[in-house]
């Protein structure tokens, strides 16, 4: 009796000391690529590799450019603040983007509907192919490795939120200036406006960025509990769907400025972080389940 509780001991050990070394060996891979993100979100991540195939050479996102024309339109909005008239100069510009804004628009529903049907047909796939124990059983945790498919899929549709982002940064501050300025023009101070403005800038770059990771948390649930696959698609589409038209009908409202300001600018930031974080919470849970 004692032989055999010492030889599972040993045994116990030397699955532990395995797993430590193939956790270490995998981590240290995963470091090649991407070492300002999360070692679950690298593509040298051997779940987003795996899932991402050929596409793993796609280039990470750069939002240098973005940054660059920000600092520029900033710039111009307090100018503006400072000579009105300058708006003058600023509106032509209005046609242009009100007809290339929606191009822009319909290539990122297409982007968040690619990112959360690939979450959700990632999860869908491992566990009615019978893949997922054998996910499990790698030394990285359960909520690492849904994080993992979750990144994967946003990693797919980089290429065209590069273009999202470059075209929100291009079109969007005629619009906010038309926006802002036919609805608050003599009720709110010019400067304070101006910075609503600039604000209304970055948050349209948070969303851009926060949303993506909220319909993909939506995949990865929605993936975990639906069958058969298409409705595992539909679902997912149909709260996508649902949540995006909850959270801008709003902004159609007769609003006072500082309702304005929570509705357009702090709601659309908050609510996907938080939607997200329950979603993956809930998804994982069922991972554990099952």
């Amino acid at each position: 009796m004692i032989r055999d509780s010492e030889a599972r001991i040993e045994l116990t050990v030397a699955q532990q000391v395995i797993n430590e070394g193939a956790l270490a060996r995998l981590t240290e891979r995963a470091r090649e690529l991407d070492p300002s993100l999360p070692g679950w979100a690298r593509r040298s991540n051997p779940i987003v590799r795996r899932q991402l195939g050929i596409y793993w050479k796609t280039l990470p996102l750069d939002l240098s450019l973005w940054l660059r024309i920000m600092v520029i339109e900033a710039a111009l909005v307090l100018v503006a603040a400072a000579f009105p008239a300058f708006y003058s100069l600023i509106m032509p510009v209005v046609t242009v983007s009100l007809l290339l804004a929606p191009l822009v628009f319909v290539l990122y529903g297409q982007a968040l509907a690619g990112i959360a049907i690939q979450s959700a047909e990632a999860v869908y796939d491992e566990l009615h192919n019978g893949t997922l124990p054998l996910l499990l059983v790698t030394p990285f945790p359960r909520r690492h490795i849904l994080y993992s498919k979750v990144a994967a899929s946003i990693w797919r549709q980089v290429d065209n939120m590069s273009m999202v982002i470059i075209g929100h940064a291009l079109l969007s501050l005629p619009v906010l200036i038309l926006q802002y300025t036919s609805l608050y023009v003599g009720e709110v101070d010019t400067l304070v406006m101006s910075v609503a403005i600039i604000l209304a800038l970055g948050a349209g770059l948070a969303r851009l960025l926060v949303e993506p990771v909220l319909v993909a948390a939506i995949g990865a649930l929605v993936g975990a509990v639906t069958s058969p696959r298409i409705v595992t698609r539909i679902v997912t589409i149909a709260l996508c769907v649902a949540y995006f038209f909850f959270v801008n009908v709003p902004r159609l409202l007769d609003l006072s400025f500082e309702t304005r300001l929570i509705v357009e600018l702090v709601a659309p930031i908050v609510l996907p972080v938080a939607l997200a974080w329950l979603a993956l919470a809930l998804a994982t849970r069922l991972l554990q389940r099952d």
